[in-house]
Order: structure tokens, then sequence, then C-alpha cells
């Protein structure tokens, strides 16, 4: 038998209401069932009824879905019930991982600086242009694509050799003949992008496009005629332009991550100096004067363990072992970013736009 299952009075008379598609602004709140602490108002079914075609639609409709709406309610209820402590952590170490996740977008969306200067892109291209190199061909020009048979074939081919000059004529021309037309000559186009356009193969393609400023090929149907205006070829340094947006992701990213760590110790010394950190153990404290950077590597192995005192309690602002090696991994780790592109230089730059670019 299903306990705390109470459904509202006439449920008939609001499945009847349903299916005449009436909903009153003064009951668009209305509970209609009610298991436990979950409600199903009227307004959840609007959306269910809507499509219905007839009232007798309407209604089986409705009642489908209060039975489904409740048989789900009852299932979670019994499921919730079942001791299950690994579950339970589970979901509580994702319900954490959400809050953090959500507050980290909206502190970043607010707070943090998004403006990445292309003078900023550039310096960063200069510094790394080693780091972009090409592993796919880039282009730019026209493309011009005539059914086999077209007239005026010399035309396109003069036309298609200096097309910046002759672009009304190519235009005209596409508009009464062409079945395939395409102007980039402001941006790079993949070979891979083009050969989804003309018959040309991964095998021919970079010959092609060193060694020619226009390409004529044919199929049973087709003329297609490329006109490459600049070009890029695999092994190449990548085009500032094409690279651009991948710096600016770079940039950011290290951005991101250095504005949510800062924030991250802020609320840390914050903390500290309000005495919310209590700590339980025997505290390592160093001289002022010494900060971690400045202890030498062989020194750390020669630091005192902690000593675990359940009769200790400090709200000194020290560094514990963990800490301290954490800490140290952190600078072996942007030591050794500088032979990775997505480390090190964009935060470089983050530190000092002006004395970079300067």
């Amino acid at each position: 038998m299903i306990k705390n299952f109470k459904i509202v009075p006439l449920l008939v008379m609001a499945l009847w209401l349903c299916g005449c598609k009436y909903f009153s602004r003064h009951s668009y709140e209305e509970v209609l069932v009610e298991i436990g602490e979950q409600k199903l108002m009227r307004n959840q079914l609007e959306a269910v009824t809507m499509a219905a075609r007839t009232p007798q639609d309407s209604a089986m409709l409705a009642e489908q879905y209060i039975r489904q709406w409740a048989e789900n309610v009852l299932f979670y209820e019994k499921a919730t019930h079942q001791s299950d402590p690994e579950l339970e952590q589970l979901v509580s170490n994702y319900r954490r991982e959400l809050y953090l996740h959500r507050y980290e977008e909206r502190l970043v969306q607010r707070e943090m600086d998004h403006e990445v200067s292309d003078e900023l892109v550039e310096a960063y291209y200069r510094l790394h242009t080693d780091w972009f190199v090409l592993d796919i061909n880039l282009i730019k020009g026209v493309l011009l694509i005539v059914p086999n048979g077209a007239p005026s074939e010399k035309k396109i081919q003069k036309w298609m050799m200096a097309p910046e000059s002759h672009l009304e004529e190519i235009e005209k021309y596409a508009y009464q003949y062409a079945t395939g037309y395409e102007l980039f000559l402001d941006r790079w186009e993949s070979g891979n992008q083009l050969k989804m356009r003309m018959p040309i193969t991964d095998h021919d393609q970079t010959q092609l496009f060193r060694n020619n400023r226009l390409i004529q090929v044919s199929d049973s149907l087709q003329t297609y005629f490329l006109h490459i205006s600049e070009r890029c070829l695999v092994g190449d340094a990548m085009p500032l332009d094409f690279a651009a947006a991948d710096i600016r992701r770079i940039i950011l990213s290290r951005r991101q991550a250095k504005f949510l760590q800062e924030h991250k110790h802020e609320l840390y010394n914050d903390a500290e100096r309000m005495f919310r950190i209590h700590r339980y153990y025997e505290p390592i404290e160093f001289p002022s004067a010494l900060s971690l950077d400045s202890v030498p590597e062989e020194q750390e192995d020669e630091m005192p363990a902690i000593q675990l005192n359940s009769k200790t309690k400090s709200s000194v602002s020290v560094l514990s072992i963990e800490q301290a090696e954490d800490l140290h991994a952190d600078e072996h780790e942007d030591d050794a970013a500088t032979d990775k592109p997505t480390e090190f230089s964009a935060a470089e730059f983050e530190q000092n736009d002006t004395t970079k670019l300067q």
C-alpha cells in the first residue's frame, strides 16, 4: 500500500479541466498531487496537455504524466532510504564540486579581466613562434566551380590568375554559370576543408599548393578553379592571424588559473587573520626573514616531522610539511613549464604586460 499518497479532492474534476485545456490564472499554482514533501503543480501539466487534439487525449496524457511522476517520486524515495555510505560520499563530493565549479565560473565572469590586447597576442607569438608549427596546409584565395563545358574558360583562367583585379567579372560570371563560388582572400582555409569541395587528395595537396598560383582540376561533372593568394604549408610557422585565437585561449587560461589561486590565497589569509584556522599539532615556525622559496632543496628533507598533539591548539600562521611540499612542487612545475607552450609565458605576460611589450 502506498503511503503518503494524497490526491487533491475531485482529481477527476482536475483531469476534466486538463482535458478542456482550462488553466485559469488563479489556479495556475494549484497542487494536484502530493507525496510527502513532493508536489505536482497544475502548471507542470500544461506543456503535456497542450499538444493533445481532443479533451479525451488531454485527460489521458495528464493521467499518464501523473502516474509516471508519482512512480518516479516513490522509486527515488525508496532508493534514498537505503543505507549506502559510499554513495552518500560520492553525492557529497559531487555536490561540493558543483558548488565550487559554479562559484569559480561566476567569480571569473564577474571579476576577472577578459581583455587580451592584439599587442599582447603578437608579443607572445613573437617570443614563441617555434611553438606554433603547422601540421596542416593553409591557403587564402578564391574557389570557382563551374559545370563542364561552361563558356569562356580562357577568360576564367585569366581572371583567376589575378582575382583581386577581376572580382566584378568573376562574381557576375559566378552568378550566371557557377555551381559554387567562395571568396576567402581575407581568411585561412585548410587543405582538409578544400578537399571536401574539390577533387584533390592529401598526397597531391602539398605539392599543388606549393608550386601553383592557379589550380584547375575536373571530375565527370564540374571544373574547379582555385586561386592561391597566400599559402602556409605543413612544417611552416603558423601565421599570426591563424594562431591568435589559440594564443588568447592560452593567455586567458593562465590568467584564470592565477586569478583563482590568488583568490584562494586571499580567502586563506583572511581566515588566518580571523583565527578561523585551528591546528592541532606542533607548528613549524620559520624565521621571519626566511621565505619558503629560499629554503634549499637539500634542507627540506631535514625539516622536522609534525608532532601530533591533541592538547595543542595553534592559530599561528605556519606551514605544515605537506603544505611546504605542495608549494615547492608548484615552484618546480613553474620552472618546468618553460618547455610547454601553454605554461609560464602567458603568466609572465600577465605579471607585467607593459614591460614585456616594451
